[in-house]
């Protein structure tokens, strides 16, 4: 009555005994994501996927020897992360993150020789609304559809190479079984014709990527490969398609119709759930059961924040010293300022709010590590609460649904928050939403509910 789920997350792979008798997390473990490859051009992001590989065989081996009775593996993954193989999944790239952002890189412009241009802007010039939408319209630089154009526009895109989202492919090695996507990961890669549940062919076809092998997509249940016994565990591992991180983690939160969703991490969204698919200025995306989310994503959170600390703490590293309790006291000297008028916009990528940030209205005696991340706080609230009201001007939210690792580490944060938005909230029953959502489809994948949210109400 175990499963076993492994997270692959940006910065760490999690892994766990997934309980299904007792509807429970058991045995925890984690081990880094492996850092990306050094000394690349501007604008990539790229990891190595024999290193991915070996931590989750490793991962998994250790699960292995904490559960010898375990009978299936659901896998989660960051989104947008991908690599092209050839036929027998042989790397033919590294892993392309959702950080790569060389769709953006500048270019030549054949028809004004005196401008330049990029290879999203290029893209982006040759789909109407209608195709847009159809896409999700989650139609950013980070995309793999935008990396593959890239790549075609360079020459570098190989002739019927096969696209693998990063999970499945470290499947497809696990198993030895060609692999099969999940809606989510195939939405994820903005080639997904969400009106039809099927790969866009034709949009494919018109920015010059039809020649791409793209896998079958499954359905949630469906065992896709087989792992077969070893240490010790005497059944073979039933293995379902990997799915999204966004999705499992709002399952896991138990995002309910009339909730607003702020997830908080790396990166940060904002959701709601929609019945009806529905179509503005924001994502669509699949969700479970026949629904779908409503998300405003890559409003600058975690990845921001990250540069500030790297700033602050530069001097010290290049002593050769390190700080270990920074983040702690960050949040703690944010929360003893009362307010500040110092001033800090966090898009230091590009995303939801600009590429351009800044750090202004500074003066003498507001320079200080808690006025700067009181402010950087105060920006994060007032963007959320922007993206809030336009994926419903109407408001009609009843109250908030804090998740992810840093809306749970900052009250300080969730107030502002709260505050913005004149709304009551709740935090997910749960620091690890991730693996609560794993449990609950693993519980729909072994047949005990019809339904996966019908399984995430067996969850405690």
């Amino acid at each position: 009555m175990n499963f076993l789920g492994i997270d692959l997350g940006s910065t760490s792979i999690k892994a766990a005994v997934l309980d299904l008798e007792h509807k429970r997390i058991g045995t925890m473990l984690r081990r880094p994501f492996p850092d990306p490859i050094p000394a690349l051009p501007r604008l990539h992001f790229e990891v190595d996927p024999t290193q991915i590989l070996a931590e989750t065989r490793a991962i998994l081996n250790d699960l292995l020897r904490q559960a010898p009775d375990c009978t299936g593996l659901l896998m989660c993954s960051q989104m947008h992360g991908f690599l092209l193989t050839d036929a027998n999944g042989t790397p033919l790239t590294n892993v392309i993150t959702w950080q790569d952002q060389r769709a953006l890189t500048p270019q030549p412009n054949p028809s004004q020789p005196t401008t330049t241009s990029d290879a999203f802007s290029h893209m982006m010039a040759q789909l109407n609304l209608q195709e847009r939408q159809a896409l999700g319209n989650d139609l950013w630089a980070s995309r793999p559809i935008s990396v593959l154009y890239w790549l075609a526009k360079q020459g570098q895109l190989p002739s019927d190479a096969h696209f693998c989202a990063l999970p499945d492919w470290v499947l497809w090695q696990l198993t030895g079984s060609p692999p099969a996507t999940d809606l989510t990961h195939a939405a994820a890669s903005s080639m997904l014709n969400i009106e039809t549940g099927n790969w866009h062919r034709a949009i494919l076809a018109k920015l010059g990527l039809g020649q791409l092998v793209l896998p079958p997509i499954a359905a949630r249940n469906q065992i896709i490969g087989i792992i077969a016994p070893h240490f010790g565990n005497a059944n073979p591992i039933h293995c379902y398609p990997p799915i999204s991180d966004q999705q499992c983690a709002l399952l896991g939160a138990n995002l309910q119709p009339g909730e607003l969703s702020v997830n908080i991490s790396t990166g940060s969204q904002v959701s709601v759930l929609s019945h009806p698919r529905v179509y503005g200025d924001f994502q669509t995306r699949p969700y479970y059961d026949g629904d779908h989310l409503i998300t405003h994503i890559h409003i600058p959170a975690g990845r921001s924040l990250n540069a500030l600390m790297r700033l602050l703490s530069e001097l010290t590293h290049a002593e050769g010293q390190t700080l270990p309790h920074a983040w702690d006291n960050a949040l703690r000297l944010a929360e003893a300022v009362d307010s500040t008028d110092l001033t800090v916009d966090l898009s230091f990528f590009a995303g939801a709010t600009g590429s351009q940030g800044a750090i202004s209205h500074i003066r003498e005696d507001n320079l200080s590590v808690g006025h700067l991340f009181h402010a950087a706080f105060a920006h994060m609230a007032q963007n959320y609460a922007a993206f809030a009201v336009k994926l419903s001007s109407q408001r009609n939210w009843q109250r908030i649904v804090f998740s992810g690792g840093l809306a749970l580490q900052s009250a300080l944060l969730r107030r502002l928050i709260c505050q913005q938005l004149a709304l009551p909230a709740r935090l997910a029953e749960s620091g690890e939403d991730v693996l609560v959502g794993l449990l609950s489809i693993a519980l729909y994948c072994d047949g005990q509910t019809q339904s996966v949210q019908t399984a995430r109400q067996l969850v405690g």
